[in-house]
């Protein structure tokens, strides 16, 4: 399994909705509209997530954001 039982968590927080890894093995990327390239995320530190943006997790795993 790629995903780990408790991989990342997504949070809705006064400036928005934020994704953090939970230090997870493989990893959780953002990929912004216009970005060729996902960012790999640092685990423990919360990202803001927008409409438009792409979640990997686990590098296979695609979420879009609406």
């Amino acid at each position: 399994a790629l995903i780990d039982p408790q991989h990342a968590v997504l949070n809705f927080t006064p400036a928005g909705w934020v994704i953090e890894d939970l230090r997870s093995k493989n990893g959780v990327s953002i990929q912004r509209p216009g970005d060729d390239v996902p960012q790999q995320i640092v685990p423990g530190i919360p990202y803001r997530i927008d409409p438009g943006d792409i979640l990997l997790i686990a590098g296979d795993t695609r979420i879009s954001v609406n």
